[in-house]
């Protein structure tokens, strides 16, 4: 099992920032924004020197995550979007890029725009598969792929091999689901993980605390212990943000040390 960040809760910052604070809790990868990119190349950082950086540095990029969701009438800007970052994948030899599927919960989706959906996802699936680049929707609330039935309805629909999943179990906790039935239904599509925990405030998503992996709410002891035993090897991707962000991957880290070895 490896470890990175999600630099998407590093928007005020740079991505050198990033990557500094990344090196300095000695983590193994860095799952970057595709805004961080775009920041660099205003800056006249190519793609290549940002590769060669992390790769000086011994760190790789197991994702680039975009905000493109293949909401009905979105399709054609969010597979823009998406082929945009398949070709900065390549360049720094990432494999997947993230994607989410729509804008409202799977429950309120109709029939017609779970098939536009599907076809939308195959299409960007098809279009990876010609870069070599996975499509990863992440399992996240508010879309189409909240919940078991929402991502087995979509994937397993696609049918594709290049369209795979991120597990985030926060995320399942926020609608009152379950994490690791849902691993256990979903492992089959899962290739990134994301981490992370709050002392959270149902009726005031603001003021919930952000907390290390090992002191929230949810239990993420058993979600890594089941990794473990399922011989799970890919990346898990601290996603925190705001001022505590460092301090809560520096301490997740610790913890999550304890019950699964880096490689």
């Amino acid at each position: 099992m490896k470890w990175s960040m999600c630099t998407t809760g590093w928007k005020e910052h740079s991505l050198e920032e990033a990557v500094a604070v990344a090196r300095r809790l000695g983590l193994d990868g860095l799952e970057i924004w595709t805004g961080h990119l775009a920041e660099e190349k205003g800056r006249n950082r190519t793609l290549t020197q940002v590769r060669d950086l992390l790769h000086r540095l011994g760190m790789a990029v197991p994702m680039l995550s975009t905000y493109a969701n293949f909401s009905p009438g979105r399709e054609a800007e969010s597979l823009a979007e998406t082929e945009a970052a398949m070709r900065q994948a390549v360049a720094l030899g990432c494999p997947a890029v993230r994607v989410f599927a729509g804008t409202k919960p799977f429950a309120q989706s109709t029939a017609e725009e779970r098939e536009r959906m599907i076809a939308a996802l195959q299409q960007a699936a098809k279009r990876g598969e010609q870069y070599g680049v996975t499509v990863a929707v992440e399992l996240h609330n508010n879309t189409y792929a909240d919940s078991i039935e929402g991502v087995e309805t979509l994937l397993a629909a696609a049918d594709h091999p290049r369209l795979r999943l991120i597990f985030d179990g926060f995320n399942l906790y926020v609608d009152g689901r379950d994490q690791l039935v849902a691993l256990d239904r979903l492992y089959r599509w899962i290739d990134h993980v994301h981490l992370k925990n709050y002392r959270w405030q149902p009726q005031r998503w603001a003021d919930s605390v952000p907390v290390s992996v090992f002191t929230g709410d949810v239990d993420n002891r058993k979600l890594l212990a089941e990794l473990v035993r399922r011989g799970y090897r890919g990346f898990v991707s601290f996603e925190y943000f705001g001022e505590q962000a460092e301090s809560c991957v520096r301490q997740s880290l610790d913890e999550v040390k304890m019950i699964a070895r880096t490689e």
